[in-house]
């Protein structure tokens, strides 16, 4: 009932960290830091979660300013694309969903960068090449508030979510399910997981945007159910 997001992180190729990057900055990279004074961090993960690493940056390197901007979904790589077809290199270090992240490795904008603990994480976790490595790694649940539900309502399974009971807006989805509906399609086969899909397409689901605000919809009794949420999240 659940599936597995990773969040990557990038190191744009024109800071030139150099393709056998240690985990301790050189001096010479400390001095041209302490010029430049700032860096750009561009990212899908929440505040909360991502503020802290700049934070902790920030106290080892408090001659750097951290500069944060959040950016959702697929709209991170649009926007890293955007900029360098305008030649406006505006981020230093990025961390995106990998699904949405791959664009921008395709492009060649990303410098290898092999930190010192990357050699502790699981192969799955890196690409040989050093270009990315995992930072944060999500489940996704399907979540339902037990309040506006009977026992014998709790969906179990996602087939549940046919039933008479959540026809006519009591099922919330995200807009960008890619990696849920592609996986629905890889466990069902395409005939199957495309029947489902249509299915459930005329319970007449809500569409919103950001898994936090499904849980939150939920929470608050706006809702009965959420297709996927973030497992922290539920």
């Amino acid at each position: 009932m659940f599936r597995r997001h990773l969040s990557v992180l990038f190191a744009f190729l024109i800071l030139g960290f150099g393709a056998e990057g240690a985990g301790a900055a050189s001096s010479e990279m400390i001095e041209k830091a302490k010029a430049e004074g700032e860096i750009s961090f561009y990212t899908s993960m929440n505040i909360g979660e991502s503020k802290p690493l700049l934070d902790a940056f920030k106290k080892k390197y408090p001659f750097i300013r951290p500069k944060l901007t959040r950016i959702g979904g697929t709209a991170i790589a649009t926007r890293m694309l955007t900029e360098a077809r305008a030649n406006r290199h505006l981020w230093d270090v990025s961390a995106p969903t990998l699904i949405y992240g791959r664009e921008v490795l395709k492009k060649g904008m990303v410098t290898p960068y092999r930190s010192g603990e990357r050699k502790f994480y699981r192969s799955e976790f890196k690409d040989k090449k050093g270009l990315w490595t995992g930072v944060v790694l999500n489940t996704s649940v399907m979540v339902y508030n037990t309040q506006l539900l009977k026992p014998d309502q709790y969906p179990k399974r996602y087939e549940d979510l046919l039933r008479p009971h959540f026809k006519g807006g009591k099922i919330s989805m995200d807009t960008q399910l890619y990696l849920w509906f592609a996986g629905q399609l890889r466990i069902r086969g395409r005939e199957k997981g495309l029947e489902f899909m249509r299915k459930l397409k005329a319970q007449d689901p809500i569409f919103r945007r950001g898994r936090t605000s499904q849980a939150q919809a939920v929470i608050a009794g706006e809702m009965p159910v959420a297709v996927e949420v973030y497992g922290h999240r539920a």
